[in-house]
C-alpha cells in the first residue's frame, strides 16, 4: 500500500474512523512510557512527547488533522526493507519504539489540503542508533513510494564522499527490495526510476553543482560537522516548488557550539520548550541526550542518549570499555560524551564546563546600569581578527572574595592570639604550615551570596575578514554582525581600527562610570596614550603567571557558583567554549591562546576587568590581592 494524498474532508474523516485505536498504537505507547517515567528520557525527549500529546488534543484548532493510517502506511512500507550488514543482515527492518514514535508523528499529521504537516525533521541521537539506515529508509520511501512525480531526492554532506554513505544505504535497500529494484536503474551516484522521472543522488559542497535543484527530499547526516549552513540553505531555499517536501536532519552532538548545527539545535529546543513562546508547526524535532545533572558514567542514564541501545547487544559492553578510558584521558572523555552520550563539548580539553557557563546567562537591561561603576579591559592582541573590550560591573553587596579575605583576617588573628608565644619573625612560616587548617575554617564560614557580576562584552573585527572567517572556519561572524545584541562591530578597514574601540569606550563612559581600564601592553601603546590624555585611568596588566592566575581562578569559581551574568552573548559564549588553560609547575594556570581551539580574547579581557574590580572592592588596604587562595 502506498501513500496518496487525501483530497476531501469526508475522505479524511473516513480515515480517522477506520484508524486503529490510537491508544493501542506503539507510537502512543512509547509517548506515554516516556511521559510517565517507564522509559529513561531527558527533558528534551519528554518535551517532544508532550508536544505530540498536546497536539493530539489541540492541533486541529490550528488546521491540522492526525490520520494514524497515514503513519501506518509508511511503517508497513519500510517494514518491507531489509538490513544488509551486521548481525541484522537479511532481516526485515522493524522500527524500534522510539523510531515508531518519530514516524508516527512525522507521517500521521496532515494539513487541511491533505499534504503533510511536517516538512523538516531535526533528530539528534548518539552513535549506534542506526541513523544512516533510518535516514536511508525514509529517503527510499520518499523516492519511490510517496506518490511524487519527478521526485528529486538527495543525501547531503560537506563532502561528496560523506554524502555517499547514506546513498549507499539507499542503493542496498533498493537492491534487496525486488519490487523497487525491478524498476530502478542504479549507477554510482545516481538512482533513477524512469516511469516517474525520479532520481536520487548524493550531494556535497564539493559536488559539480548545487544550482537548479528542485528537491522533494534531502537528508543531512551529521550536521554537527558542517562549518557553515551553506548546504542547508541551498536545500531549504530550493524546496519552494514542492507541496510536501521533507528535510531530514539527523546527527550526533559535536564539538563546535559556534557552528550552524548547534544554533539550529538551540532553535529546536525553543520550539520544544512549553515555557518559551516559539512555534513552528512544520518542524518535528527530538533530542536524545543526558540531562545536565546526570553522571556520564552512570549506566542507567545512557539509554537517554540512545534509546536503541537495548536492541544491540554489543553496545553496552562497548560503552563500558569507552567509559573506563574516558575516566583517565580527557580526549577520550570528549569523544565519549559527544559521540556516545550526545553531549555537546568543545574540541579541546575545555577549561569551563559549558553547562555551568550557560547557567550564568541571566538577562539584565543595560539601562539598569546607567551611572553604575564598572571596570573595563581591552585585549588588542590581533590586528586582523578579533579585538575585545569588556566591562565588568561588580555587585553592590560584598563579594565572595572580599568575604573570604575578611574571614581569613579574623582566622589569622585568632591563630596569633592562640600562639602568642611564637616570635613575630617566625609567624609567616607557622601560618604557611597552618594553611590547610585555615582553608578548612574558611569553608565552614557562612557566606552571603551576592548578586552576580554583570558583564558587557564588545567585539571588533575588520569587515574584510568577516566573510572569509565565516566561510572557512565556521565562525558566525556574519550572523553576529547582523544581530545588535551581539555587540559585534565590523570596522571598515583591512585591520582592526582601534579608534572604533576608543569611540566605544567614550560612548559607554557617557552611560556608565568606567573607573579603570586594564590593558595588555602588547600592541596597545597608541590607544592607551590617547585614552590617558582623555582622562581615563589605564592600568597595565601583563599576562604573566602571577598576574593572571589569581583572577583566572576566581573567575572559574564565579562561573561554578553562577555569579557571572553575561546576557547569553553569543560571541562571549563562543570564546568561553574555546578556552584551554596552561598549568604551570606550581599549579597556577591561565588561559592559553596557543592551546585554545579558537579565539578567547573576550574571556581574557573579562578576567582582566574582573581583576581590577576585585582589587578595588577589597574591604581594607591590608588585603594584598583580594582573591581566593585555591
Amino acid at each position: 500500500m502506498r501513500l496518496r494524498r487525501i483530497n476531501s474532508i469526508s475522505e479524511r474523516s473516513l480515515m480517522v474512523k477506520i484508524a486503529h485505536d490510537i491508544k493501542e498504537h506503539a507510537g502512543f505507547k512509547y509517548m506515554m512510557d516516556v511521559l510517565e517515567g517507564r522509559i529513561p528520557a531527558c527533558q528534551y525527549t519528554k518535551w517532544a512527547c508532550q508536544r505530540q500529546l498536546d497536539d493530539l488534543h489541540h492541533a486541529h484548532d490550528r488546521g491540522f488533522i492526525f490520520v494514524q493510517e497515514m503513519a501506518d502506511i509508511f511503517l508497513n512500507t519500510v517494514r518491507t526493507y531489509k538490513h544488509f550488514k551486521g548481525s541484522f543482515a537479511g532481516q526485515y527492518f522493524e522500527p524500534t519504539p522510539s523510531q515508531v514514535f518519530g514516524f508516527w508523528c512525522l507521517f500521521g499529521w496532515l494539513k487541511e489540503d491533505g499534504t503533510r504537516r511536517f516538512t523538516e525533521v531535526y533528530k539528534e541521537v548518539a552513535r549506534k542508533y542506526g541513523k544512516s539506515f533510518e535516514a536511508a529508509c525514509v529517503g527510499t520511501y520518499m523516492f519511490e513510494a510517496d506518490g511524487e512525480s519527478g521526485a528529486e531526492c538527495y543525501t547531503v554532506a560537506t563532502k561528496l564522499s560523506q554524502a555517499r554513505i547514506i546513498h549507499e544505504n539507499v542503493k542496498a535497500i533498493i537492491k534487496k527490495t525486488p519490487e523497487i529494484n525491478a524498476k530502478a536503474k542504479i549507477l554510482r551516484d545516481n538512482i533513477s526510476i524512469h516511469s516517474t522521472f525520479s532520481k536520487f543522488e548524493p550531494l556535497g559542497r564539493d559536488s559539480d553543482t548545487e544550482d537548479g535543484l528542485n528537491p522533494h527530499f534531502a537528508s543531512i547526516d551529521e550536521y554537527h560537522a558542517h562549518k557553515n549552513d551553506g548546504m542547508y540553505q541551498v536545500i531549504d531555499s530550493a524546496f519552494g516548488a514542492r507541496s510536501q517536501p521533507l528535510m531530514y536532519v539527523i546527527t550526533t552532538a559535536g564539538t563546535n557550539p559556534a557552528g550552524p548545527c548547534y544554533a539550529h539545535r538551540e532553535y529546536c529546543i525553543k520550539v520544544l520548550d512549553p515555557n518559551v513562546d516559539v512555534t513552528n508547526d512544520n518542524l518535528f524535532c527530538i533530542i536524545y541526550t543526558l540531562d545536565k545533572d546526570d553522571d556520564p558514567f552512570d549506566e542507567s542514564v545512557w539509554e537517554k542518549a540512545n534509546p536503541n541501545m537495548q536492541y544491540i547487544t554489543t553496545t553496552v559492553n562497548k560503552l563500558r570499555s569507552m567509559a573506563e578510558k574516558a575516566k583517565e584521558k580527557p580526549t577520550d572523555l570528549i569523544n565519549f560524551k559527544t559521540k556516545h552520550l550526545n553531549i555537546w563539548c568543545s574540541s579541546s580539553s575545555p577549561w569551563l564546563d559549558m553547562q555551568q557557563w550557560y547557567l550564568n546567562d541571566g538577562l539584565f537591561d543595560y539601562r539598569d546600569l546607567i551611572n553604575k561603576p564598572c571596570y573595563s579591559a581591552i585585549d588588542l592582541a590581533s590586528v586582523n581578527d578579533l579585538a575585545a573590550l569588556v566591562h565588568v560591573f561588580p555587585p553592590s553587596q560584598e563579594s565572595i572574595a572580599s568575604q573570604r579575605e575578611r574571614f581569613r583576617k579574623e582566622i589569622v588573628q585568632e591563630i596569633r592570639e592562640q600562639h602568642n608565644e611564637i616570635e613575630e619573625i617566625k609567624l609567616p612560616f607557622f601560618l604557611d604550615d597552618m594553611e590547610e587548617d585555615i582553608e578548612t575554617a574558611l569553608r565552614r564560614k557562612t557566606y552571603v551570596i551576592p548578586d552576580p557580576y554583570r558583564v558587557i562584552p564588545h567585539s571588533f573585527v575588520p569587515v574584510s575578514n568577516i566573510k572569509e572567517r565565516s566561510k572557512a572556519h565556521g565562525v558566525n561572524y556574519n550572523v553576529w554582525m547582523d544581530n545588535p545584541a551581539s555587540n559585534f562591530h565590523a570596522t571598515p578597514s583591512l585591520v582592526t581600527d582601534f579608534t572604533f574601540i576608543e569611540h566605544q569606550i567614550e560612548k559607554d563612559n557617557a552611560r556608565f562610570d568606567i573607573r579603570e581600564i586594564a590593558y595588555d601592553p602588547y600592541n596597545a601603546a597608541q590607544l592607551i596614550i590617547s585614552l590617558t590624555n582623555k582622562g581615563f585611568n589605564c592600568v597595565e596588566m601583563s599576562q604573566t603567571w602571577n598576574v593572571m592566575s589569581p583572577p583566572s581562578k576566581y573567575f572559574e569559581m564565579l562561573v561554578i557558583l553562577g555569579l557571572i551574568s553575561h546576557n547569553n552573548n553569543p560571541v562571549l559564549n563562543w570564546n568561553a567554549q574555546n578556552v584551554v588553560v596552561h598549568t604551570g609547575p606550581s599549579g597556577n594556570y591561565k588561559p592559553d591562546k596557543n592551546k585554545s581551539s579558537e579565539k578567547i580574547d573576550l574571556i581574557i579581557a573579562l578576567i582582566m576587568a574582573l581583576d581590577r574590580a576585585v582589587k578595588n572592592e577589597s574591604v581594607d588596604d591590608t588585603i594584598t590581592d583580594g582573591f581566593i587562595r585555591i
